[in-house]
């Protein structure tokens, strides 16, 4: 069953870059059009949300678009992220997203549970546990269907779907010989998918003891709290900073002082290489938000390169829309699968049941 509803909802989650982009539309590149200052962005996004703790910055690599992550305060919990779109050619906001929990029900909202059921059930860290324990457990219902495979279809040839039988023995035999055909897609997206759902914790706990301890020892002159707003070092300073540290790279993503997985007193910038494979391994920058100056170039160890590279595989994002409709046939194919082994299962109870 969990499985089932894995399935269902990623089917949408697929799609939606697509769906967001129908519902927030983009403005065009436009080539040689020069962009607005990043400072003036966050500076317009904190005159809209007085008292409001910029939570991180990302710059839209496929479009002229700059996100802010707006929380209430400070200590705000990090879900309570308001998301604020701006056009990265005129500064103007075009679009914002409502917070966790607030908001009208409408397909942003339908995105959000389905994105949250996906994930982690909306159980936090447990529920991603739980999920990554049940992509483990879809790896090991693979492999032991390929075990089983050949020996089930001895004497018959490859395919064959018994129809002259009853119900069930055509449906046991489409049920393996779909499950067999999925066994290559269906292993790269478990694979994927474990690899996913333990990310946070390891990225969590990368950050705790390998992050958060340089940054103090960097800032050991610094004030007890982070830096509020409106006395940051120039934040599109901090990114040609990084970008000529690290050449052939660009930034994407930069979480503000006081960010749930940054520093309290440094800007936490990720540059992403200029080429298909290199722009999903991220480098780590910390750039002090009091002076503006580089303070480290921070060294991800390889099991979280390897996350990063996997993450867009999963919802195959590496193909644009071809690959993504290819995966969404998959999925519905596996969604036949599941549904057609769970129906199995519960005829066969049944059957044993009326034996007794």
């Amino acid at each position: 069953m969990t499985m089932l509803l894995v399935c269902l909802t990623g089917f949408p989650l697929v799609f939606s870059d697509e769906i967001d982009d129908w519902l927030h539309p983009v403005p065009q590149e436009v080539a040689g059009r020069s962009r607005v200052d990043i400072d003036t962005i966050v500076a317009d996004a904190l005159r809209r949300h007085p008292g409001g703790w910029p939570e991180y910055v990302v710059r839209d690599d496929e479009a002229p678009v700059v996100l802010i992550g707006m929380k209430s305060s400070l200590e705000a919990a990090g879900s309570r992220v308001r998301k604020l779109r701006y056009d990265a050619y005129s500064g103007e906001l075009i679009g914002q997203a409502a917070a966790a929990g607030e908001g009208r029900f409408g397909i942003g909202m339908l995105m959000q549970i389905m994105r949250g059921l996906h994930t982690d059930l909306f159980a936090g860290l447990a529920g991603g546990i739980f999920m990554g324990v049940m992509a483990l457990l879809f790896i090991l219902a693979n492999v032991s269907g390929l075990l089983l495979y050949a020996p089930f279809m001895k004497g018959r040839r490859f395919g064959t779907v018994r129809r002259e039988r009853s119900a069930r023995i055509a449906w046991l035999d489409l049920h393996n010989l779909l499950g067999i055909v999925l066994l290559a897609w269906a292993l790269l997206v478990g694979v994927t998918g474990a690899f996913n759902q333990f990310s946070k914790p390891l990225f969590s706990q990368w950050t705790a003891t390998q992050v958060r301890p340089l940054a103090l020892r960097l800032s050991a002159d610094a004030p007890d709290g982070p830096p509020i707003p409106g006395h940051w070092a120039s934040l599109n300073a901090a990114i040609h900073i990084a970008e000529k540290a690290l050449p052939g790279t660009h930034v994407s993503t930069m979480l503000m002082p006081g960010s749930q997985y940054g520093s309290a007193h440094h800007y936490l910038v990720w540059a992403a290489g200029d080429t298909p494979l290199t722009s999903r391994m991220l480098q780590p920058i910390l750039v002090d938000a009091r002076t503006g100056t580089l303070s480290a170039i921070v060294h991800m160890p390889w099991y979280l390169r390897t996350l990063e590279l996997s993450r867009p595989l999963h919802f195959g994002d590496y193909g644009g829309l071809p690959l993504k409709l290819l995966w969404a046939m998959l999925d519905g194919v596996t969604v036949i699968v599941l549904s057609s082994g769970l129906w199995l299962w519960r005829d066969r109870a049944r059957r044993a049941s009326m034996k007794r």
